[in-house]
């Protein structure tokens, strides 16, 4: 019983260490259970307690049991790529492994006997490498940013490194041969040392990321905002210029009706009343920014022979900040818009914005050519690549903000958008 008790003491400590750890680094997965979220303690604790009472595998394969079981848990609750969670699990098993041996080293040359090893040695790291964690925690937490797949490969050498080096001091620990402890302390010591120098440094790059990251979705955003309210003014330009134009046109209609020219008259009228007709705002969601979006979109792909076809909803109930929706529809429409360009005939934009339970947000448009698709993002060659991709991952995070799901499809010869978010309605 005491046993039992020992391993679920330092399951626990060692569950929250896990916790803290990979949420410094990655976002937890939004459930509609919210105890889901609240069972990862129970989760780690359980795989830990199975990894305690199982049968000791070679000594290799208890470090790679160890990464498998954190990384299952991990990918099951955080917001994680595979490549990421394999890269960060290691990371951690390379530094717990070295707070181990450290404490190990140390009992070693302090001369103690073997039993207080077996007795404290565990003990004492768990609680240690807890302590470091929580440090770790409060200094870069929200603060690491988003690397792609290809920049975390970059420094997945160095947490593999670290637990191949490790685990080989471990071993000499354990040899039955003659050590000079001291040498071993030394070398551990310093080897933490390295590790923890090279953590710091790429937790700086990972803050420089994020602060670059951060600086193109700014601007991105104000693209979008500056492009909008462009449109806007020069929408208002116009409407002056007609309605000053129009006094005129009904000047002259004054006139061929005091002059007794009737069907004149109905002719002018008929032809002014199609030319309103084209620069009146046709749609309507009972949503002003929305409305000013679609209007502004609508116009424009209409200039380049481009149909658009709308099915819309009351979106007066609608709770999204303004900047959010620009951001939605404007880096959409124009991609579609975009596509549609290219095209030499079948130049149509299918949009579908209802509001009911939540909100459903949908674009399909037809492509030249079949696009790949990688984690939310299209692999495009445009010239402009750097905008296009960071405006899909502005609408991501848009998405994510209110806890919505996206999806990206291309089949057919056809490209299509969907997105959900729920609690978007106006309180």
């Amino acid at each position: 019983m005491e046993l039992i008790i020992k391993c679920l003491a330092l399951s626990v400590v060692m569950s929250f260490s896990c916790k803290l750890f990979f949420e410094t680094l990655i976002p937890l997965r939004k459930w509609e259970h919210r105890w889901i979220e609240k069972s990862i303690i129970p989760a780690f604790v359980s795989a830990f307690m199975i990894i305690s009472f199982s049968e000791v595998p070679p000594y290799i394969f208890q470090a790679l049991r160890l990464i498998l079981a954190i990384s299952i848990i991990t990918q099951i609750y955080y917001k994680i790529r595979v490549m990421q969670n394999v890269i960060l699990s290691v990371l951690f098993c390379a530094l717990f492994w070295i707070t181990n041996t450290l404490v190990l080293a140390c009992v070693y040359a302090l001369s103690l006997e073997r039993m207080l090893v077996f007795d404290f040695q565990e003990d004492i790291a768990d609680i240690l490498f807890l302590c470091l964690i929580v440090l770790f925690h409060h200094q870069y937490k929200g603060r690491m940013g988003s690397l792609a797949d290809t920049k975390w490969g970059r420094f997945g050498y160095f947490p593999i490194f670290s637990l191949i080096v490790i685990m080989s001091i471990t071993i000499i620990l354990w040899g039955d041969g003659n050590i000079n402890r001291n040498a071993i302390v030394v070398a551990v010591v310093g080897f933490g040392i390295i590790n923890i120098l090279a953590i710091y440094i790429i937790g700086n790059l990972l803050e420089k990321e994020a602060e670059m990251q951060k600086m193109r979705l700014s601007q991105v955003r104000t693209w979008s905002q500056m492009s909008l309210y462009k449109s806007m003014q020069t929408s208002f330009d116009q409407q002056r210029k007609y309605l000053h134009d129009y006094k005129n046109q009904f000047q002259c209609i004054q006139g061929l009706l005091e002059e007794g020219q009737t069907e004149e008259t109905l002719c002018y009228v008929k032809k002014l009343t199609g030319r309103l007709q084209q620069h009146t705002n046709t749609i309507n969601t009972n949503h002003n920014v929305v409305n000013v979006v679609l209007n502004q979109k609508y116009q424009y792909a209409q200039k380049k022979g481009i149909a658009m076809v709308m099915k819309i909803g009351d979106l007066s109930s609608l709770n999204l900040e303004e900047e959010d929706i620009v951001t939605l529809l404007v880096n959409l429409l124009d991609n579609a818009i975009e596509a549609c360009d290219r095209l030499k005939d079948n130049k149509i934009i299918q949009f579908k914005m209802i509001l009911e339970e939540q909100l459903i947000l949908s674009v399909r448009n037809p492509v030249e050519e079949a696009v790949e698709i990688k984690d939310k993002t299209v692999l495009t060659t445009k010239k402009d690549r750097e905008r296009h991709g960071i405006g899909l991952h502005n609408i991501n995070s848009v998405i994510e903000k209110y806890n919505g799901t996206s999806t990206l499809q291309c089949k057919s010869g056809w490209f299509t958008f969907s997105a959900m978010l729920p609690s978007v309605f106006a309180i």
